[in-house]
């Protein structure tokens, strides 16, 4: 008996890895077909700090025979397949709408994609010219102190000369 195995490894480095198995146990719950969904599904398209949530709704769009009337159409009789065309034709109506309805949902998230993306590149900018900023101050500091530091060398050599000069001028 052969399955796949997936195995997931975060961060760096080896690892060695060994599985071996028997017999699988059976399972003892048979798995259900979960229920269809009719509910609206709410999408966040924005989430700013300080502002309330944005978000986009997307209403059930059910597709099956039941709803679009065709799970019981008689095609056998004339009259019964002019019926079932129209059926159709008033079917294919209600897709329509849902894929402008879903057009419409999407086109809502691109223009979310590009808020959010332009948002990011202003936030990187600004993260950029803070980090520069302080890169700047920084290296104003720098040079600020290595100014103080060659002026207060420069002043202990001037305090150190004119001693010499005064003895120089005693022994003349």
């Amino acid at each position: 008996m052969t399955e796949d195995l997936l195995v997931m490894v975060v961060g760096s480095g080896s690892f060695t890895s060994n599985i071996t198995w028997g017999n699988l146990p059976t399972p003892s719950i048979t798995p259900t077909v979960p229920p269809k969904q009719s509910r609206p599904i709410e999408v966040a398209t924005s989430a700013n700090f300080g502002e309330a949530m944005q978000s986009t709704t997307i209403e059930p769009t059910p597709t099956d025979l039941k709803t679009l009337q065709l799970e019981s159409t008689d095609m056998i009789t004339g009259g019964g397949a002019k019926k079932c065309m129209g059926l159709l034709d008033a079917a294919l109506e209600k897709v329509s709408g849902y894929r402008a309805q879903y057009g419409a949902v999407i086109n809502r998230f691109e223009s979310s994609k590009a808020v959010l993306s332009q948002q990011n590149i202003s936030l990187q900018a600004a993260r950029s010219r803070i980090q520069d900023a302080d890169y700047a101050a920084e290296a104003s500091q720098l040079a600020r102190a290595q100014i103080l530091d060659q002026s207060q060398n420069a002043a202990l050599k001037m305090a150190n000369q004119v001693p010499q000069t005064v003895l120089e001028l005693l022994k003349g």
